[in-house]
């Protein structure tokens, strides 16, 4: 006989206790699995932004040196990135039930005062994380440091929201809870304040148009950041090596180009993102094979370097 809660789960399952939800799927799993997703829908949650964050949180922990910011985060705190929306705290399976053609039903209840308990921890300890992130002296706010801890902040404000949500519909809510998104705008108006300096070495005759160093400069302006002068705390140090490369049995002229361009903190002394590469061209003469060398090199430098300064800009750890 069909179990009653499958049309009515307050019929098993106290409606002032407890919410409830039923799944169904092709094994116990999926129906439980189900169950819990239909349960969190009724929280109108986002989870593109959810994703977002168990992502940056994967980087935290999986990246090297990573691991004392991790540590240092409240235990709740870590909790609720381990843990996720998806498994939502104070919830269990109510029950289980196998229909004769195999299709399986199950009922998740989720406990209205322990969720109100643990998701009010959570979310008063993530708070308390984003004070310590944002809460740092001017001088070092305007920097990839503030800017990645703002950063941080958003994507910390945005799990936090989702849990807020909750308490807000089981009706304990929690004050001071900001959207991620100003976290964010704030972040990215720091970018723009933050200025990064070329400096080239290479040799007089090598790139007389400067497309290398136009190409990087455009790299860093499209990201938001400034084009600074030699006081810039930031420094691209790129090294340009243009060499002839003979072949046996080639009818050509050939070069070899070499691109070294170290992101560093001059303040620090550090190297923050090293990137390299080298690339050959032949061509009909030596001079039309080291412009092509260069116009390769400057096409890499397009399609690649925007790339890679914007996830490391979008993962970029704070300084703890």
């Amino acid at each position: 006989m069909t179990p009653n809660w499958i049309n009515d789960p307050y019929s098993k399952v106290n409606k002032n206790e407890s919410l409830a939800a039923v799944g169904s799927g092709n094994s116990r799993l999926s129906a439980e699995n189900n169950a819990r997703a239909n349960l969190i829908s009724q929280f109108e949650l986002n989870f593109t932004a959810h994703e977002s964050i168990i992502e940056i949180f994967e980087h935290v922990v999986r990246s090297d040196g990573a691991e004392s910011w991790y540590n240092h985060l409240d235990y709740n705190m870590r909790y609720s990135l381990v843990t996720g929306i998806d498994n939502l705290a104070g919830s269990e399976i109510a029950g289980s039930w196998e229909n004769r053609r195999g299709v399986h039903f199950s009922l998740v209840a989720l406990d209205l005062q322990r969720a109100s308990r643990v998701y009010t921890d959570i979310v008063r300890a993530n708070l308390s994380t984003i004070d310590i992130l944002i809460n740092i002296p001017e001088i070092e706010k305007y920097s990839l440091n503030g800017y990645s801890r703002l950063q941080l902040a958003g994507a910390i404000a945005d799990l936090t929201y989702f849990y807020g949500n909750i308490l807000r519909q089981i009706g304990t809510p929690v004050q001071g809870i900001r959207n991620g998104d100003l976290y964010r705008i704030e972040a990215m108006d720091i970018l723009r304040t933050i200025p990064v300096s070329i400096v080239i070495s290479k040799a007089a005759s090598v790139d007389t148009s400067n497309k290398i160093q136009s190409a990087f400069a455009g790299a860093i302006s499209n990201l938001g950041l400034l084009i600074g002068d030699d006081s810039s705390r930031y420094v691209l140090d790129i090294s340009i090596f243009l060499t002839p490369v003979t072949f046996s049995n080639s009818r050509h002229f050939w070069s070899r180009i070499e691109i070294i361009a170290n992101l560093n903190d001059s303040y620090n002394d550090l190297v923050l993102l090293p990137f390299s590469f080298n690339e050959r061209d032949g061509h009909s003469s030596q001079e039309e094979a080291d412009h092509s060398a260069i116009l390769s090199a400057e096409n890499r430098i397009i399609n690649e370097y925007s790339t890679l300064l914007g996830n490391y800009l979008f993962r970029l750890l704070p300084q703890s």
